[in-house]
């Protein structure tokens, strides 16, 4: 738009840092920023659904209900990021590292069950001050894992089990009943941080993960487009640049014979200096006699029509 009543040899050079085109390149920078976020924002959330349902699967415990059971954990901390104010990626680390505790993982695909008890609980615990969320589902997928050994983990961790709780967890375990064993240890962490992670949530904290949500499903959106390009680079532009300048450095290219021209004109200019710096400076008192003699023609021609004007004026 720039160019609608100017030419390109018309426009000043303090145009081109106008506001108006500065506004427009900061314009542009943004819009390619937000892009970037976006992708990155999109893959991130690929790769950690792609880590989860890996897990799931290399488990080997849910058969063919492995991707269901992966969608209904990632739903699940989609869920919890907003009522939570947490990162879904934190929460993600969190079911990936209980997973991998067998006898808890097998609950993974009940909703409410002893897996989104224990992925709710080491929020919980993190919230309160115990560690990071990722660093309690270790502990609590050992403690679930083996709930004799591992509430003695859980104790030095600062979760506390009353005596009388651990002679029953022990028996429970002698007894076969490991279900009701984990539901005892549970019971216990919840009784002690139980809503923690909720209680601290503040409306921007929801905002934010609401905004980082939104942000992620457009990138996801914007991937396969991404990903094209990104294949379009590695597979053929990339290699074609590659094998170019190497063809270049070797003589091969049509380009060579032009560069070569040029070098071999700037090694004559160089070679030559001494005697062509005298010529280019002779032409160029020659222009310049050229440009005085064309001025004092056109002063000469128009002194000629002012006076044929002033006598043709007395004349009459």
């Amino acid at each position: 738009f720039f160019f609608k009543q100017k030419t390109a040899y018309e426009i000043p050079k303090r145009d081109w840092s106008s506001d108006v085109c500065s506004s427009d390149l900061l314009a542009g920078g943004a819009v390619a920023s937000f892009t970037k976020d976006l992708i990155s924002a999109g893959e991130a959330e690929v790769s950690s659904n792609k880590k989860l349902e890996n897990i799931a699967k290399s488990m080997g415990l849910f058969g063919a209900q492995t991707q269901a059971v992966s969608k209904r954990l990632e739903d699940y901390s989609s869920t919890q990021q907003l009522a939570l104010g947490i990162d879904d990626d934190v929460i993600k680390s969190t079911q990936m590292k209980l997973l991998t505790f067998a006898n808890l993982a097998k609950t993974a695909g009940q909703a409410g069950g002893m897996f989104d008890r224990a992925t709710m609980a080491a929020q919980d615990l993190a919230a309160a001050g115990f560690g990071t969320a990722e660093t309690n589902a270790v502990q609590l997928g050992k403690a679930l894992q083996d709930p004799v050994k591992g509430i003695t983990a859980l104790a030095r961790s600062g979760v506390t089990f009353t005596e009388q709780e651990k002679k029953k967890i022990e028996t429970l375990v002698k007894s076969g009943k490991i279900l009701d064993a984990q539901n005892l240890v549970m019971k216990a962490i919840e009784t002690q941080v139980g809503g923690t992670a909720a209680a601290g949530v503040t409306g921007s904290m929801k905002m934010q993960q609401a905004f980082a949500q939104f942000r992620e499903s457009l990138g996801v959106a914007l991937l396969p487009t991404f990903n094209k390009l990104a294949d379009f680079f590695t597979t053929t532009l990339i290699p074609k640049l590659q094998d170019f300048f190497k063809r270049f450095q070797e003589g091969k290219t049509a380009l060579n014979p032009v560069i070569n021209g040029i070098r071999g004109f700037v090694k004559f200019v160089v070679d030559n200096r001494d005697f062509l710096v005298p010529i280019a400076a002779g032409i160029g008192t020659i222009i310049g006699l050229l440009k005085v003699w064309s001025t004092v023609t056109k002063l000469v021609a128009t002194a000629d029509r002012k006076s044929t004007r002033l006598n043709s004026s007395h004349v009459s």
